[in-house]
Formats: structure tokens, C-alpha cells, sequence
């Protein structure tokens, strides 16, 4: 009896190992199917087979770094659009910036007379009188140029700037006295007759070649700083006026670079009324009246 149950127990644990390595070799079968199958899967990959995957497959293809390039060129591409259009967007508010600055200038009949040339080389036609107006306090000017003498004016104030006319028409008597007294005082320092005259040559325009004779010239100054220097040309009233004359057909008559033209020395303060479309090419073309009349000595 006891053989018999050894037997039996042999038999059992025959037949268990057995079934144990069936059930191994039957999880390695399945394991290896499984590994072909996705091998295939990979191989045969769809659209459809990454419906989920993560952000960075597209279509089943991981995204190199050539994707990405052209994905920072499409943006940037795009931020370039919306630079142009923030571009558009600014030159378009310049435009109405400056379509707002443009002042509404009064017309005047153009004369050729608004070009005429007074310097040391071309003194006033012998007996011509211009007919005035007063355009500030005491000051005047050819009355052709008086609206729009005054209207320059009124502008500069409305933009927060005064201009204060300190000389305009000036006979050529009053010419005689100013340059003799400014003779006078050059030679009361020392400087002999010859010096004195070539000095006060170079600041104020010897009687009949004033440009003041015509009626067409402003000294221009402003209440806070009206000293006849050099000075001027840092306030706010010229820089107004160096932005805004030509458009009432003012220039600086004497500008600094052309001393050896003009022959009078830098006068940031003196306009010259000319006409609107020949102060705008003289300012543009950084002239001086007897370069653009192709006057020069």
C-alpha cells in the first residue's frame, strides 16, 4: 500500500512539472507573437495608429529638428507680419501726426519780387518803396506778407511758442544811423575806420544793401530770450520756426555754413519771406538765397 501511494504521488508531480512548462513555453509563444505583432504595427504605422499620441508625432513621424526649424520660420514668418503690420499701424499714425501738424497757410499772389536779391553786391533799385502794414507793435512789413506774417505768428502761440518781431521795414536812413553808431563803437574800443566798417560789415548790411529796405525781412526773437546772438538758435521759438517757416514761405537768411557767401555772419534770428514753394526747396536743399538764384560772387 505504501508503494502504491509513492507511486502515485510520483506520478502527480510528474504530470504538474509537465503542465508548468507547457504554460512557460506557451507565455514565451505569446510573448514572441506579441513582439512580431508590434514590430508589424510599427513597420505599417498610420495616421490613424497615433490619433493619440503625444504633441510631438505628427502622423506617426517623430518631429526632427528640421520640423521645428521650419515651424520657428512659419513664426517667424508670422511675427514678421505683424511687425509690418505694427510698421503699417506706425507709419500710418506719422502720417496723421503730421497731417495734424500741417498748418492751413493764407495764400499770396506769388511776385518775382519776393525773390529779389539786396546783399553787398546787389544793393535796392534806386527809389523803391514798398507799401506797408504794421504786423507787431511798431514793426512793418510789406503789407503783401502781412496776413501771413501775422498768421506765423499766431500759429507758433496756438503750438505754446511766441515770436516777438524785434525789427522789420527799416528805411534806409534808420540803416545809415544803425551802421554808424555800430561804427562808432568799434572804434571808441580801439579798431581804426577801415576795421571798424569791416567789422560792422559783417553784422549789419551797409545802407541799400539792407534786405530790411524791402519789407520782406523779420528779426525774430522771443520774450524770454531776445538778445541778437547765438543764443537764439537754442529756444523753442527757433526751433519752431526752423521746423515751420518755409511753410509760410520764410527761410534763415543767413545761415552759418555760408558765411563766405552771404557775407554776413550767422543770423539764426533774420527770415526772409520768398515765397512758399522757394523756401521749401531752399530749406530742403540746404541753400542760401544766392545759391538757389545762382547769385553768388
Amino acid at each position: 500500500m505504501k508503494y502504491i501511494i509513492c507511486a502515485f504521488l510520483t506520478c502527480s508531480l510528474l504530470i504538474a512539472s509537465g503542465c508548468s512548462d507547457r504554460t512557460a513555453s506557451n507565455d514565451e509563444l505569446e510573448q514572441q507573437q506579441s513582439t512580431q505583432q508590434i514590430s508589424q504595427d510599427i513597420d505599417e504605422d498610420t495616421t490613424e495608429d497615433f490619433a493619440d499620441a503625444p504633441a510631438e508625432f505628427e502622423g506617426g513621424v517623430v518631429k526632427h529638428d528640421e520640423d521645428e526649424t521650419a515651424d520657428d520660420n512659419i513664426h517667424a514668418a508670422q511675427t514678421d507680419t505683424a511687425d509690418d503690420t505694427d510698421d503699417t499701424d506706425d507709419s500710418a499714425d506719422t502720417a496723421n501726426e503730421e497731417k495734424a501738424d500741417e498748418k492751413q497757410v493764407s495764400a499770396v499772389q506769388f511776385d518775382d519780387s519776393f525773390l529779389m536779391l539786396v546783399n553787398s553786391t546787389h544793393p535796392l533799385a534806386e527809389g523803391y518803396t514798398p507799401e506797408l502794414a504794421y504786423v507787431q507793435g511798431e514793426y512793418r512789413v510789406d503789407k503783401r506778407i502781412l496776413q501771413v506774417s501775422q498768421q506765423m505768428i499766431a500759429d507758433a502761440r496756438k503750438d505754446g511758442v511766441e515770436l516777438l518781431v524785434c525789427s522789420a521795414y527799416r528805411p534806409v536812413e534808420s540803416q545809415t544811423r544803425l551802421f554808424n553808431n555800430k561804427v562808432n563803437e568799434w572804434m571808441s574800443v580801439g579798431k581804426s575806420k577801415d576795421e571798424a566798417v569791416a567789422l560792422t560789415s559783417a553784422l549789419i548790411a551797409v545802407p541799400g544793401t539792407s534786405e530790411h529796405h524791402t519789407g520782406l525781412a523779420l528779426d525774430i526773437v522771443t520774450p524770454s530770450y531776445q538778445s541778437l546772438d547765438e543764443g537764439f538758435a537754442k529756444t523753442s521759438a527757433f526751433a519752431w520756426l526752423d521746423k515751420h517757416a518755409a511753410d509760410y514761405g520764410f527761410i534763415m537768411r543767413y545761415p552759418a555754413d555760408k558765411t563766405d557767401i552771404t557775407k554776413i555772419d550767422y543770423e539764426s534770428w533774420h527770415y526772409r519771406y520768398v515765397g512758399v514753394e522757394a523756401a521749401r526747396e531752399i530749406k530742403a536743399g540746404g541753400l542760401c538765397l544766392e545759391e538757389y538764384l545762382g547769385e553768388i560772387s
